[in-house]
């Protein structure tokens, strides 16, 4: 596998695997109709507009391949970090995606250490926080297990107009976590 960063190209590919990934991880969260007939438009939306504003020093989008499948292989998951989103918390993980059906595989910790490393780089005194809906029970088990520290907590209007609560975890120190991550990676390939 490996993580390149996302060029316009794969807006498409980033939008599908977003959509087709709150479908499966979202099911009981978000509202059932805006799951079945909205959310690829939306995301479709929001990712051609991303690529048309994005901010290489500000923005950075990553996916994940896989080396078996060559040049034309789909995505397998995808990163975004914002620097300029809230930057009172330091740097947001905006998203953190994997093929519903690649889970388990390391994908998530491989694209969490270089959206960590482009922070580090990008920002050295920063830190990096995410926000996760708190019935999503996997990802914040995840969240917990790469060492981040639930710092806040609130009530949102979701994107398919129903309250939810969100969980504000945060990292203090961006390049410790991609070591940390770097680390566990190597752990499990020998």
């Amino acid at each position: 596998m490996i993580v390149r960063k996302a060029t316009p190209e794969d807006c498409g590919a980033i939008a599908a695997l977003h959509a087709d990934s709150w479908r499966t991880t979202y099911r009981h969260i978000l509202a059932h109709d805006y799951l079945e007939h909205q959310v690829w438009e939306d995301r479709q939306d929001l990712w051609a507009a991303r690529f048309v504003k994005f901010d290489t020093r500000q923005h950075y989008v990553a996916v994940a391949m896989d080396l078996a499948g060559g040049a034309g292989a789909p995505i397998s998951g995808f990163v975004c970090v914002l620097l300029d989103e809230e930057p009172e918390y330091g740097a947001l993980l905006d998203n953190l995606h994997v093929d519903p059906h690649r889970h388990h595989q390391s994908i998530g910790r491989h694209l969490m250490a270089d959206a960590a490393h482009w922070v580090s780089m990008m920002q050295p005194d920063a830190s990096m926080h995410l926000w996760v809906y708190q019935a999503n029970a996997k990802s914040v088990l995840f969240y917990r297990s790469a060492g981040g520290t639930e710092v806040d907590h609130r009530s949102i209007v979701t994107p398919a107009g129903n309250r939810a609560t969100v969980l504000r975890f945060e990292w203090r120190n961006p390049l410790a976590l991609a070591q940390q991550l770097d680390a566990s990676l190597e752990r499990r390939s020998a």
